[in-house]
């Protein structure tokens, strides 16, 4: 995949640079994930900076026509950029999964202490066993 940046605006009010250019490829359309970091390594930046805004492919060419968004830093993209539903939901799911995560280890760490704290107990405190005594009938 070549990939040529035929424009470049800067808009220092937003901290982003517009981009407009055209790809060439071999096999199929480059997906988003695949241009964007083609792109980061071209301007340099953070692949989580780069925002694609659409890949328009040329009938029956291997060319492509794309526009993309690299912004310099993550506070203006956020401010800046709308989150989709599908963006929003993955979201959700991978705090989702990293709070699982956070909960378990802590669960983990919890039953860890009970444990040492059974050893620490037993080390220092022997249990006792009751002593035998023998009544002797007569």
């Amino acid at each position: 995949m070549q990939v040529t940046i035929n424009k470049k605006e800067m808009n220092n009010l937003m901290q982003r640079t517009w981009l407009q250019g055209e790809l060439e490829f071999d096999k199929k359309t480059p997906s988003n994930k695949e241009l964007q970091g083609a792109l980061a390594k071209e301007m340099k930046v953070e692949d989580s900076l780069l925002v694609i805004k659409k890949i328009d492919t040329l009938f029956s060419q291997r060319k492509a026509v794309f526009e993309a968004v690299a912004y310099k830093n993550k506070e203006s993209k956020d401010k800046y950029e709308v989150m989709t539903k599908h963006l929003r939901k993955k979201a959700e799911e991978e705090a989702k999964k990293l709070a699982e995560k956070k909960a378990s280890e802590a669960e983990a760490k919890k039953a860890a202490k009970e444990a040492k704290k059974a050893e620490e107990v037993a080390k220092v405190e022997p249990v006792a066993e009751p002593e035998a005594t023998e009544e002797k009938k007569e």
